[in-house]
């Protein structure tokens, strides 16, 4: 990916959102007032989608049918 300053090869990334890439320090340090706040919200986007993919998915409701082919073969019979 390139620097998002000066477009050469980047070997770093932002520690704190892990999304921008920067050639050097300097790159990162110039760059600093205009990704400020979009660091900021990529954090929170990479919070939300931790939490997302970390939580138990809901299982369906055993009671109901789901549409199931055997559900489906019963009710054209």
């Amino acid at each position: 990916m390139p620097c998002q300053v000066c477009y050469e090869d980047a070997t770093l990334a932002c520690s704190k959102c892990k999304y921008a890439r920067y050639c050097s320090q300097a790159c990162q340090k110039a760059d600093w007032k205009a990704h400020k706040k979009g660091c900021e919200m990529q954090q929170m986007i990479n919070q939300f989608e931790e939490a997302q993919a970390s939580a138990p998915r809901a299982r369906p409701n055993s009671k109901r049918c789901t549409g199931c082919p055997p559900c489906r073969w019963r009710a054209g019979s």
